[in-house]
């Protein structure tokens, strides 16, 4: 969808596009996953996606980044200012975050996507 972009003066500063989308869960992508002929059930790719998780939490908390096949990059970060280089974290100043950058393989496959106006 296009939606107008205005300019200082009031006047069209052009386009930008907004992507029209819809949200899918695991259980949709194991159902996909099955009618595409997967050798494992709907409900065995939960659990397998599910203990996939659970491991990856574990290993960014014990501070590793994660690289799922050059489709998503997933470290840990500290956000906060410390006042001196022997200052403790403080959950009160500082939060820990994920950070989440897409790899190369999928920034180049996503092109290729049919893109349709919406009005």
């Amino acid at each position: 969808r296009l939606t107008p972009i205005p300019n200082r003066n009031g006047g069209n500063g052009g386009f930008a596009a907004r992507a029209v989308v819809r949200s899918l869960g695991l259980k949709q992508i194991a159902e996909q996953m099955v009618r595409e002929g997967s050798k494992y059930s709907e409900n065995e790719i939960i659990a397998i996606a599910d203990q996939l998780f659970s491991v990856v939490l574990n290993r960014l908390k014990n501070g590793f980044s994660i690289n799922l096949g050059s489709m998503l990059r997933i470290r840990p970060s500290i956000k906060g200012k410390f006042e001196r280089e022997d200052e403790a974290f403080d959950p009160k100043k500082h939060k820990i975050f994920v950070a989440v950058s897409v790899g190369r393989w999928l920034r180049e496959k996503i092109q290729d996507t049919k893109v349709t106006q919406v009005k």
